[in-house]
Parts: C-alpha cells; sequence; structure tokens
C-alpha cells in the first residue's frame, strides 16, 4: 500500500484525487487530504489520522474522466472516524457490482480503485453546479443547493432548494465554476460546500453529456417501489419511481426513459440517464400515483414534459 499526500495525487491516484490535487496545488479551496493506492494498512491509515472526522471516497482510475463519470457507482462515506476508517477505505477499494456493470456498458474495463480521505467539511449548504446547461448545452453556468451535506441532493432523494443561497453566494459559486472550467480547459461538474462562510470544492469532473436524452421515448409504465419490484421491468418499460440510488443502475440498461418524482437535472439519475442515452425526467412530484402501472406514456426529455397516450 501506499498513501499519496492530495497535493502529490497524479494520474495513479484515480480521477476524483488527480484533478482535486491539481486544484489544490493551483490554490484552490479544497479539503486537504490523501489518497490511499494499493491494499489497505490498517496501522498505517491510522497514523496519518486524529480523531478528526473524514470523508472515504473512491477514485477509480476510470471515474470522473471525459468519457464516463461513474456518477454515485462507488461508495463514499461521510463523517467517518477512528478505528472506522480502515474499514471504511477497504469497502471503497473493493469497488462495487454496480460499478463494474456501468463500466461493462460503456465499455470500460475494470480497474483498482485507488481512496481518497479527506477532511470532511461540516457544510451549512452544499449542492453541485455544471459550467454549461446539461439540457441543451448554452453556455451559462446551473448551480443546484440545499441545507446540509450535499449527498441528499446529489443522489437525487431530496429537491433542489435554491432559496438557500443568497445572491451573493450564486455569484461566488458561479465564478469559482467558471475558475474550475477555464483551469481544465472545458465544462465542469463541481461538486461543492459552504461552510462558515468559506466555499471548498469536493469534485470537478467533465461535464460526460449534454441533452436530456435522444429526444422522445414511449412506453409502458413501471413502477418500481423497491428492488423488490426490479424483476417486473421489461425492456422498454418507462422507469416511474419516486428516486433512484446507485444499485438501480442496471435497470437504466434495459429501460426507454425514466422518470422520478425527486431530484434535479444535475443528480446523479439524470447523468447516468444522458450517459446512457436515454430520455429522463426528474422531479416531477407524485408520478407514482398519476400513472397507472402498464399506462402508456411519452417522455421527453428536452421539455421535461411525459404525456399519458390516450386510446
Amino acid at each position: 500500500m501506499s498513501i499519496v499526500a492530495l497535493a502529490d495525487a497524479g494520474p495513479e491516484c484515480g480521477g476524483k484525487a488527480h484533478a482535486l490535487g491539481r486544484l489544490l496545488r493551483a490554490g484552490f479551496p479544497v479539503p486537504d487530504g490523501f489518497v490511499v493506492v494499493g491494499p489497505v494498512d490498517a496501522g498505517a491509515i491510522a497514523s496519518r489520522l486524529g480523531d478528526r472526522a473524514v470523508a472515504v471516497r473512491s477514485s477509480g482510475l476510470a471515474e470522473d474522466s471525459a468519457g464516463a463519470s461513474f456518477a454515485g457507482q462507488y461508495a463514499t462515506l461521510l463523517n467517518v472516524r477512528g478505528n472506522d476508517v480502515a474499514d471504511a477505505v477497504a469497502r471503497c477499494a473493493a469497488g462495487t457490482e454496480r460499478a463494474r456493470g456501468y463500466g461493462r456498458h460503456l465499455g470500460i474495463a475494470e480497474r483498482p480503485v485507488p481512496v481518497l480521505v479527506q477532511e470532511m467539511v461540516d457544510a451549512g449548504t452544499a449542492g453541485v453546479l455544471f459550467t454549461r446547461d446539461p439540457r441543451d448545452g448554452r453556455d451559462t453556468v446551473v448551480i443546484e443547493a440545499a441545507r446540509g451535506l450535499g449527498d441528499a441532493l446529489v443522489s437525487g432523494r431530496v429537491q433542489p432548494d435554491d432559496d438557500c443561497l443568497s445572491p451573493a453566494e450564486r455569484e461566488r459559486l458561479a465564478a469559482l465554476g467558471r475558475r474550475c472550467a477555464d483551469f481544465f480547459g472545458g465544462p465542469q461538474d463541481v461538486e461543492w460546500a459552504i461552510a462558515d462562510g468559506r466555499v471548498w470544492v469536493l469534485q470537478s469532473r467533465p461535464v460526460t453529456a449534454l441533452g436530456a436524452g435522444p429526444g422522445r421515448a414511449s412506453g409502458p409504465v413501471r413502477i418500481v417501489r423497491s428492488v423488490d419490484d426490479f424483476g417486473r421491468v421489461r425492456p422498454g418499460d418507462v422507469l416511474v419511481c419516486r428516486t433512484t440510488d446507485p444499485a438501480w443502475t442496471p435497470l437504466f440498461r434495459i429501460v426507454a426513459a425514466v422518470v422520478t418524482e425527486t431530484g434535479g437535472v444535475l443528480c446523479h439519475a439524470a447523468i447516468v440517464a444522458r450517459e446512457f442515452g436515454i430520455p429522463a425526467v426528474v422531479g416531477v412530484g407524485p408520478s407514482i400515483r398519476r400513472f397507472a402501472d402498464g399506462s402508456v406514456v411519452t417522455v421527453d426529455g428536452a421539455a421535461g414534459t411525459v404525456t399519458e397516450e390516450r386510446s
């Protein structure tokens, strides 16, 4: 096992850590940390930590690349302390079957998973921004925010609450996003947090897909409330659910479109749908009650509409 200071992270430390290391070296506000590459040595990891809380995140070699985000496909563990850190690192390093399936779908071979350990940011507000509008590719910054930590927002479990940002904070975030885009030479997907008035960059990766999916798709509604309903989903169905989590990614490989009750256009479900080339309409409210299982709907990803076909 080797431990690499985040400020020294190179390509061998994976996409996420390499990008953050470059930003840290350039003076961007990035929480400090280190990267674990290779088998986990609990003693060596413990010697780098006090009792402070850390975030433990994967930094796969193909993750956060120009061709694939792997959004939500690997494990992230927050507020980890003490002896639990080594276990969290081992869990992230092991990868997930969903990440392997996602990679196979995009033609990306499985590789070892370096793990990033960073100081935990006790965020009052957090979220994600794209420096180009993912719906139509316009050169404009799109920001989604929520109170507290950003994991519920990026996963799509909650709706964006952009009222929690002041106009000055929005301007600061937009300026920071543009700086990241200028630094990397292309549109960026940036996770951020604000704690005690300070803005932090938690991730910056290329925007992998623009546009809300290939136009329109029609198919029978398949309402999925939990993993117990996965077996009911057939190729060409329109997945309708409250929200998705990374375990649901295999469904994206067979359905015609995705509709969720919660989430914003920058959440993981919307990103993965764009990468898989299927229309997605997210955050549309109580769709499970609105559409009957088996009814036929047309999903227009660009317009953000779901229309029931009347016989």
